[in-house]
């Protein structure tokens, strides 16, 4: 199982590497929040166990690993860069890698108040959730199981001929 950091480091990763090439720019702390969140969502909808083992806070501005709060909060609104080697891809499964890379392509196309509105539909985990309280798995679980699937990269693919592959 990988740990919340390496999850942190490969949304941290992709958000430097569109930066450097033109097509977005990095994550800031509060998207990278909200990018665990879904991530572990919809690993719990999707195979059942948790991505990673750390608890999500019920803060103001949406769901929050504490920890990952206080290492990144130097950046403000600002987007983080990575610090030290690349993401170890190693630490995931190709399964979690595809989850992964299906997160960030559906969600790190909106801003940082785009994820926090998401996270704070009527009804969601963190709605539910006492506040600054921990939101439990099986909540996160149960919603995400009931929300649309999360288009996929295949899926983004059907129809398309083998060749332009």
């Amino acid at each position: 199982m990988a740990n919340v950091q390496d999850v942190a480091n490969f949304f941290i990763e992709i958000g430097q590497a569109q930066a450097e090439n033109g097509s977005g720019d990095p994550v800031t702390p509060m998207q990278l929040e909200k990018l665990l969140y879904f991530a572990q969502g919809w690993h719990l909808a999707k195979f059942g166990t948790p991505l990673f083992e750390d608890d999500f806070k019920a803060w103001k501005y949406g769901p929050v690993i504490p920890d990952i709060y206080h290492k990144y909060k130097v950046y403000g609104r600002s987007g983080i860069m990575r610090e030290g080697a690349p993401c170890a891809v190693e630490h995931f499964t190709p399964e979690e890698y595809e989850l992964l890379l299906d997160v960030a392509r559906e969600y790190m196309r909106y801003s940082a108040s785009g994820l926090v509105q998401l996270s704070h539909e009527k009804g969601a985990p963190w709605d539910k959730a006492d506040s600054n309280g921990t939101i439990p798995k099986e909540e996160i679980k149960e919603y995400f199981a009931g929300c649309d699937p999360l288009p996929s990269f295949d899926d983004l693919l059907e129809g398309y001929p083998v060749e332009i592959l």
